[in-house]
């Protein structure tokens, strides 16, 4: 038994033939298609829709990280151009700045030194010194910016350098940028354990002396190796308390390449709130996304995994001061979530829907049952006729203009009348079933009789064709002789006439020719014996 049988009571094919279910049937079918339609169309508006808006989000927030990170150095333009400015730095170090040889210019730079490092807390710079100008054309990292400069305007871009040169910028700086990398999952194998490098988002700003010519530069920047405040700074702007559905996580990176060195991708995520357990520095971005981002140089905007989940996810490439790419910035918040959202709107409309249709079906049933009572005391009434029980239908309790009123009504006029037909069915076989009998026993009669004749005949009709066989055998004797008679004489006049013309020459092949005119004479006298034969009335004629 199928679970539509067990459920329903009935098979489909039963459901199918009852007026009562078909009815209901196509009464619901509109209802539903309306409804799995709008289903359907939700469904599609939800993937096409809400996912676009998603990823126009993710994009809208990647543009928000990039020009946070030009604000950053904007701001450290402003907070160089502060300190420059400064009541301290413009007088109690203009000596210094005076162009001319200093007697105690050794204890003038400890102090704009210690001032600076001051400067540099206040400011929440990574370092920040000052360099003169043959310093500056003696380093090769400076020297990138040193054409860029525009006058005594401040210039700012990302810079990546190794340990030994950020070593000699501030060694602090070459120990917190080294960062152990983690071989992380779609991701290529790491080529090395550590990197050591770091990503400096440096400013430049010309310093000029008492006459106007550039004779120093302030220099000074944020190291983005392991620093937070950046990334956190972005995340709490775009991902704002209810701007992410609950248990979704907004993040932001900053890559050094294709490793994360500064983060707030959780390594732990708990679904049941915002705790997170270490961040995960060092990891590596998928393969798929390097490659687009980095070595084409696009933007990335749609899934990807990151680190240990899929993120709806927004890469832009990084470029240093030489404008070649260093590395990438990333916005992105989790997938999941969104997903769980979007399967639990769709199960609560599939079951509001699923309750739509119930309560529809409910009422239609009920409304069409005044007219699937009498339909059904209809069926009852046919399959107990054809039961063989003779009853009626009667009276349904409804208007004689109703339909089914009017069908009952014909219906049972047409039993009765075929009862009466029956009747007179059954009378007229008996009288004919006498009749047969009477008739079989004269016909018993008349075949033995009629055997007889037949037997008679047959006797007959095989003399007859035994005549006709005969006659036709001498027909066609005659016809082969005459047919065979024409080339034996044209044989013997041949033979004659090859005799004559031989002459003398005939007795060389008087022999054969001699054979071939006595078995001609061989072959007449057949022929002969044949038209004999085969001539009418002389079937006893001796053969020779």
């Amino acid at each position: 038994m199928s679970f539509f049988t067990h459920f329903f009571g009935v098979s489909w094919q039963q459901m199918q033939a009852k007026v009562r279910y078909r009815i209901l049937i196509l009464t619901l079918l509109p209802i539903l298609l309306t409804l799995v339609s709008l289903v359907f169309i939700t469904i599609y508006w939800n993937i096409s829709y809400t996912g676009k808006q998603l990823f126009m989000k993710v994009k809208a927030d990647l543009s928000v990280a990039e020009n946070t990170l030009q604000q950053v150095q904007v701001r450290q333009e402003k907070q160089l151009e502060r300190v420059v400015t400064s009541w301290t730095f413009q007088n109690d170090f203009r000596p210094l700045f005076s162009g001319k040889e200093l007697s105690g210019e050794v204890s003038y730079r400890a102090s704009i030194d210690a001032f600076l490092l001051e400067q540099k807390k206040q400011l929440n710079l990574d370092y920040l010194r000052l360099v003169s100008v043959a310093e500056a054309a003696a380093d090769p990292d400076l020297r990138q910016i040193l054409p860029k400069l525009d006058g005594l305007l401040p210039y700012s871009g990302l810079m990546v350098l190794p340990p030994e040169r950020l070593a000699r910028i501030d060694p602090e700086l070459a120990i917190t940028a080294s960062i152990p990398i983690v071989a992380t999952l779609r991701a290529q194998s790491p080529v090395k354990t550590v990197e050591e490098r770091g990503l400096l988002s440096r400013s430049l700003l010309p310093v000029p002396d008492m006459e106007g010519k550039v004779a120093w530069y302030l220099d000074g920047g944020i190291l983005f190796n392991r620093d937070t405040r950046i990334v956190d700074h972005i995340r709490d702007l775009v991902y704002d308390k209810g701007t992410l559905p609950e248990r979704s996580i907004g993040t932001v990176t900053i890559f050094l390449d294709n490793i994360r060195i500064s983060t707030n991708v959780p390594l732990h995520f708990y679904p049941t709130g915002n705790e997170t357990l270490g961040r995960a520095l060092g990891s590596l971005v998928s393969e798929e996304v390097k490659d687009k981002v980095l070595t084409q140089g696009e933007q990335w905007v749609d899934r990807a995994f990151v680190f240990n989940d899929w993120f709806i996810s927004a890469y832009a490439p990084l470029k240093d001061v030489r404008g070649q790419r260093v590395g990438m910035i990333y916005t992105g918040f989790s997938e999941s979530p969104f997903i769980h959202n979007y399967l639990l709107n769709i199960i609560e409309l599939g079951t509001i829907l699923m309750l739509v249709l119930l309560v529809s079906g409910l009422l239609v049933y009920r409304g069409a049952y005044s007219l699937l009572q009498p339909i059904e005391r209809i069926h009852h009434v046919v399959q107990a006729v054809q039961s063989g029980r003779n009853i009626r239908i009667g009276a349904l309790g409804l208007d004689r203009d109703n339909e089914l009123s009017n069908l009952a009504e014909q219906f049972d006029s047409m039993l009765d009348l075929l009862q009466r037909r029956n009747a007179q069915i059954q009378a007229a076989a008996e009288q004919l079933e006498m009749k047969v009998e009477e008739r079989t026993r004269s016909l018993q009669d008349k075949t033995l009789e009629l055997q007889r004749n037949v037997a008679l005949l047959n006797e007959t009709r095989q003399q007859l064709v035994t005549n006709e066989k005969l006659t036709a055998l001498g027909e066609l004797t005659a016809g082969i002789a005459h047919e065979i008679n024409n080339p034996t004489a044209v044989i013997l006049g041949n033979m004659e006439l090859l005799r004559y013309e031989l002459g003398d020459n005939a007795e060389v092949v008087k022999e054969e020719i001699d054979l071939v005119i006595q078995q001609v004479g061989r072959i007449s006298t057949i022929i002969r014996s044949l038209l004999q034969y085969s001539r009418p009335g002389e079937f006893n004629a001796p053969l020779e």
